[in-house]
């Protein structure tokens, strides 16, 4: 891990930013093996960035909302994390098997509600320094050697192992699919980046539809299917 004189980790100096936009992922067809690339779960939840300095907590959503009201347990364990730093992450409601259950999420109102869980998986800033233009194994590991002890705020792991075996693992325990990242890549903020790549499951089940929901004030003519 590259670091400077008084092992802050090596990066650009700037200003604690209020706000980042989140770099995204391409969708792409299939998992591959390639021994420059690591795997990570792709979540079923929201995309989140927490901001941590001096004590002050906010959680923003991909669109720059906050998240603190919504998710206001996630919020108040991120206060009992004492360091300066913005992270990036999915917050999800975890079954009883541990897996994300994206409905449970959308009606999440308070903890009899499900477990919320903020699986962080990127640094971009720490303590005055800038890390988005690091390598990713380098944030990664700047990451996990700052985690706090959390039920709640854990690290989304990844592995360096064959994309097709991992995919396949997945798809067995049915989850949505997998993150597939350049380890040699940089965080470009707003950018739907090729070295980052998404790959999906196909799970399929037959369904009644019996309604569905809107939204106010939206334009679309419903929100979610019942």
């Amino acid at each position: 891990m590259a670091s400077t004189k008084n092992n802050q980790p090596a990066g650009t100096k700037t200003a604690f930013p209020q706000s980042i936009e989140p770099m995204l992922a391409t969708l792409v067809n299939k998992p591959f093996d390639d021994d420059e690339w690591m795997y990570e779960v792709k979540w079923d939840g929201y995309r989140a960035l927490a901001f941590l300095n001096k004590g002050q907590v906010t959680i923003k959503s991909r669109n720059d909302k906050s998240f603190d009201e919504k998710f206001y347990a996630i919020h108040e364990e991120l206060k009992k994390w004492k360091i300066n730093a913005v992270v990036d992450g999915e917050i999800i409601v975890a079954n009883k098997e541990g897996m994300a259950d994206f409905g449970q999420l959308q009606n999440w109102r308070s903890e009899a509600d499900g477990n919320l869980v903020f699986y962080v998986f990127d640094i971009l800033w720490l303590n005055g320094v800038s890390l988005m233009q690091l390598p990713l194994v380098e944030r990664r590991a700047i990451l996990e050697s700052n985690m706090p002890l959390s039920n709640s705020i854990l690290l989304s792991k990844s592995v360096e192992t064959s994309g097709i075996d991992f995919f396949k693992s997945a798809e067995k325990i049915n989850l949505e699919g997998i993150m597939a990242k350049k380890k040699n890549s940089i965080y470009i903020p707003g950018s739907r980046s090729k070295d980052w790549l998404k790959i999906k499951t196909e799970s399929r089940q037959e369904v009644v539809i019996g309604g569905y929901t809107k939204n106010e004030g939206s334009s679309k003519l419903f929100s979610s299917l019942l």
